[in-house]
């Protein structure tokens, strides 16, 4: 394989294991342990974890090598401010530019989302394979409506920003805080904003997204505030 289509590769299968939460905040990523893992040298794992610690994904120390970045709640918050500004955006040209094949497509998201509501019983929370589910869904959602913008640089930089939200954001690891009544509503909210893309209605659009997001925020400090020790994160 060609060294630099090796070092993509191992770039790709750490930006998987980061966003799944596999790689979780804290852990140390030691060159020859993951070349090992992913059957190649020591080289193209240098180039992809200098990649991934350039994007903000990573952190090095000459002593003791790279590490899964750990956030403080007000880093976390400041990527969520960033995410409302341009996912705001996004959710009112991709409003402008609405098309029916759109619809059509996020319809189908909603459908899964409602599959896997059903499934998690009354006054239960989903098990960590409906959570997998729930969230690869709700990346879908926001990963098209987002491109519908039509707007490139808006797509990467969302994207780039979003990656970096999701391996920071703790939760993902916790199914229970998916209960069957934030299901129904999640996806009642869901298919609200699919109305508001079928009317092109970009004044309502922006106020959804905005909402959306900062419900988002409220979880993800609030689970991080309810698991730090007393005297960190401060």
């Amino acid at each position: 394989m060609d060294p630099k289509t090796l070092s993509q590769h191992v770039y790709d299968q750490l930006h998987r294991r980061l966003r799944s939460g596999d790689l979780r905040p804290g852990t140390r990523l030691v060159n020859r342990t993951v070349a090992a893992e992913l059957g190649t040298s020591t080289i193209p794992v240098r180039e992809a974890i200098s990649r991934l610690v350039s994007e903000g994904l990573l952190e090095s120390t000459p002593s003791a090598g790279a590490f899964v970045r750990s956030p403080d709640p007000n880093e976390l918050g400041e990527l969520y401010d960033v995410r409302e500004a341009l996912e705001v955006l996004a959710a009112a040209e991709a409003a402008r530019f609405a098309t029916e094949h759109l619809v059509t497509e996020l319809r189908g998201v909603c459908d899964r989302f409602r599959q896997i509501a059903t499934a998690i019983p009354a006054g239960k929370h989903a098990t960590r394979t409906q959570f997998d589910r729930w969230l690869e869904c709700e990346e879908q959602f926001h990963t098209r409506v987002v491109a519908a913008a039509r707007n490139r640089w808006l797509v990467k930089v969302v994207n780039e920003i979003r990656v970096i939200a999701q391996v920071f954001s703790a939760h993902r690891t916790v199914p229970r805080l998916l209960t069957r009544v934030l299901a129904d509503s999640t996806l009642l909210n869901h298919e609200a904003f699919l109305d508001i893309l079928t009317n092109r209605d970009a004044d309502k659009a922006r106020a959804w997204m905005a909402a959306h997001i900062r419900s988002g925020r409220d979880t993800v400090l609030g689970h991080f505030s309810s698991n730090t020790p007393a005297g960190q994160g401060d």
